[in-house]
């Protein structure tokens, strides 16, 4: 009997990380963030632009500066904001790497069994939810039927 204990505390250790793992982690320039978040954003060089932060009428102040690098874009607190899909960007999506190319049929019967909902006004917008509760999700768009870009929206109110 102890012996069924420890082995059952152990298997649930050992796949704790595995549950626990983020079911949506962005590809740039082929690194895989475990979070939403570039760690040093000097390391990726000048951006091609920076829009300044509007007023945050929520929360008072500013909302962050927007880094745009092209093929992605952050904000100046190391928060990925949008991802181009490329040779370099991706998305690992519950466990499952998107790359560039997938057309939308293909992406809506992938992904089939997880919570994915078309936009009412534009059918080339998919979104999912990025946590149970909470209004921050993740956009996927599709031009010509393809897989263009994800965006990601965090709400902060």
């Amino acid at each position: 009997m102890k012996n069924k204990i420890l082995g059952l505390a152990l298997m649930c250790l050992v796949s704790q990380p595995l549950f626990a793992a983020p079911f949506a982690q962005p590809v740039i320039q082929g690194k895989t963030y475990n979070n939403w978040e570039v760690p040093i954003l000097r390391s990726l060089g000048k951006p091609k632009s920076v829009v300044k932060g509007k007023p945050d009428e929520c929360n008072g102040g500013y909302f962050p500066d927007e880094y745009d690098y092209g093929s992605f874009k952050l904000l100046d607190t190391g928060v990925i904001k949008e991802v181009y899909f490329s040779q370099n960007n991706a998305l690992v999506f519950h466990g499952q790497k998107i790359r560039s190319g997938i057309d939308q049929k293909s992406f809506m019967q992938q992904f089939k069994k997880y919570e994915l909902w078309t936009d009412a006004e534009n059918k080339n917008v998919v979104y999912s939810g990025l946590a149970e509760s909470g209004n921050d999700s993740i956009e996927f768009v599709f031009k010509n039927g393809k897989l263009l870009k994800y965006k990601l929206f965090f709400d902060d109110c």
